[in-house]
Formats: structure tokens, C-alpha cells, sequence
């Protein structure tokens, strides 16, 4: 598995399942955002958006994130439009990417022609061009402290070097973005929709970093890098404050019994957030292949066959009582 999701390839393998699928492997909140449509004309399908829907969205993540004005986003297609884009506009040859974490990045700088160094962990003094890490990070959840992302990112900064953070999950930990203090440093913080808010099929996403390094990246991206209805419905989720708390405290309740579930079946996660639990166990592909055939799709990792992210179950679509079924039949066959 490169990736979560995919369930048309699952179908392939295990048949659609008689509910649907449950689908666990994305990290991918179940409570999306809710849009109205009322704002979707016509218009906006069948015109090419012009500068004005992408200034107001900018100015409106740029408030939601804390950055000090518009002038430091970039917009795209979801950060992983701005993952492609990074390795063109950055100088150097070498990059250092906090491992195990998202596939996409050693991918996409790898294929640029950047050597790229998989670290588990940062040395003290880390001697590479540009150093990556996902906060939280995505499988594992770990946290780096904003105040040693800072002191790391003024050292690269001396030396002319670069820190990205991908803050992909970083709206479950908002205080803990590095968005307010990009000015002055050679940091680029990447944002996106997709996770928190539950709406990664708008394909919208961020690059936050002083003005110089945004314009660059626009000029790569080139124009209309956002449809116009994803421009209007990512506006209306970033503006709504209310519901952003709303949806912390929610995800917060639904990730407490997700791990009541796994305690009772003796797999006590190792990591994660409030959008996923990784648990590690012997039987992780067994597991896997287990759940599979109930309807309950999870995600599994060929770098680390012990692993297996859970996302969180829809309770509106009966998914955790699906989930504790499938996983009672389970400890019941493997105690026996």
C-alpha cells in the first residue's frame, strides 16, 4: 500500500462488501465540514475563477493560521501540489526527511534528483541542505516542540538552509504551528483541508513562507491551481471558528473510544493523533487481510510489517460496533 484509501483496488482484491466500506486507512476526519451548496452556481463551474476568489481565500487562511498577511500563501492543489513543486525552487542536492513519514516526499524530491537521507531523528548539528519533518507526523503522531523547530529552523536559516514542516495534521495542534514565524527564516510550512476538516476531495492546500519563496512557488504552480467551487467551500471551512472547535473536541471524544476499543482487544496504540491510532502487532497483515474481508479497510506498511493505522470510525454509519465485531471475531480466533 502506498497510500490509504484506493477502495476500488480493494474491491479488487477482497469483493465489494454487502455495507459498503468501512475505510479506516486514510486518517481522513469522518465529520467533514458542513457546506452549503447555496453558494455554487452556475457561474462558478462553468468560469474560470479569477483573481478574486483566490485573494479572499488567501486572506482567509491567512487569518485562520496566523500568518502576518496573504502576501506569505501560496495556493494549491493540496499540498501535495506544492510537494512536487518544492524540490525545483530550492537550492542544494542533499535533503534529510524525519522517517518513517508520508511516502510522497522522499518520492517527489528523489525524483528531482535530490539524494535524499531517511533519519529517524535529528543530529545535533544536521549537515544538509534542506531537512523535512511532518508535525505531527504521519504514521507515527509525533510531536516536535515548536520552540526546537524555531531554534532548528534559525540555524539552517545562518547557513543558508532550509526546514519545511508539513502540518498536514497540524490542525488537531494549532498553538504548535510554525505559520506565525515564517518571516525572516528559510521555513516553509505546508497546510491543507483535507484531514481535519474531512474534505480532501477539494484538493486545496498552502505553502506559507516569506514572500520571496511564495512567489516562486506561484510562478511553478502557474494559474487556477484551485477549482472555483473548492475555492468558495475551502473559504467557508477556514472562516468558521466555531465549528474548527467544534470539530477538535469531537475528534478528541471519538479517538478516546476508538482507543477503548483496541485496549480491549490488547492493541494499545504506540502513536498516532486524534484523527488516527498506530498500533504494531506480529499479525499486522493477518490482521489486515481480517478486517478486509468484513468490509473495514486499514492501512498497512511495507517498511514496517508490524504497523497498522487506524482512522476513526463514522458512529452515524454503525462504525465502531463494525469495527469491535470484526475485531472480537478476530481475538477470538488468534487466542485460540
Amino acid at each position: 500500500m502506498q497510500h490509504g484509501g484506493d477502495l476500488a483496488a480493494a474491491s479488487l482484491t477482497y469483493g465489494t462488501p454487502e455495507q459498503g466500506w468501512l475505510d479506516l486507512s486514510t486518517g481522513i476526519s469522518p465529520h467533514s465540514y458542513p457546506f452549503s451548496s447555496d453558494c455554487l452556481s452556475e457561474a462558478l463551474i462553468r468560469e474560470l475563477p479569477d483573481s478574486g476568489p483566490y485573494q479572499r481565500l488567501a486572506e482567509t487562511a491567512a487569518r485562520t493560521y496566523q500568518a502576518k498577511t496573504s502576501s506569505q500563501l501560496a495556493l494549491a492543489s493540496g499540498s501535495q501540489g506544492v510537494i512536487q513543486t518544492l524540490p525545483s525552487i530550492l537550492p542544494g542536492k542533499n535533503i534529510i526527511i524525519l522517517s518513517p513519514t508520508y511516502n510522497e516526499h522522499a518520492k517527489a524530491w528523489g525524483k528531482a534528483g535530490w539524494t535524499v537521507k531517511p533519519e529517524p531523528d535529528l543530529e545535533p548539528e544536521p549537515d544538509s541542505d534542506v531537512i523535512l519533518i511532518v508535525n505531527p507526523n504521519n504514521p507515527t503522531g509525533r510531536l516536535f516542540n515548536q520552540t526546537d523547530l524555531l531554534s532548528l529552523a534559525d540555524k539552517l536559516t545562518e547557513k543558508g538552509r532550509w526546514l519545511i514542516i508539513d502540518e498536514a495534521f497540524g490542525d488537531l495542534v494549532p498553538d504548535q504551528s510554525l505559520v506565525p514565524h515564517v518571516a525572516g527564516r528559510n521555513l516553509i510550512v505546508l497546510k491543507s483541508i483535507g484531514k481535519f476538516y474531512g474534505l480532501a476531495g477539494l484538493r486545496v492546500g498552502f505553502a506559507v513562507a516569506d514572500e520571496s519563496i511564495v512567489e516562486q512557488l506561484k510562478d511553478r504552480i502557474g494559474p487556477w491551481p484551485i477549482t472555483g467551487p473548492s475555492l468558495v467551500l475551502a473559504e467557508q471551512a477556514l472562516s468558521d471558528h466555531g465549528w474548527q472547535a467544534e470539530q477538535s473536541t469531537r475528534l478528541r471524544i471519538l479517538r478516546e473510544r476508538l482507543d477503548t476499543i483496541l485496549d480491549r482487544h490488547g492493541l494499545s496504540p504506540i502513536g498516532g493523533t486524534d484523527l488516527f491510532q498506530l498500533i504494531e502487532t506480529d499479525g499486522a497483515k493477518t490482521l489486515h487481510d481480517h478486517l478486509a474481508r468484513r468490509g473495514i479497510w486499514t492501512r498497512i506498511f511495507d517498511y514496517a510489517p508490524t504497523w497498522m493505522r487506524i482512522g476513526l470510525p463514522d458512529e452515524r454509519q454503525n462504525g465502531f460496533d463494525r469495527f469491535e465485531q470484526a475485531l472480537s471475531e478476530w481475538s477470538s480466533t488468534h487466542a485460540s
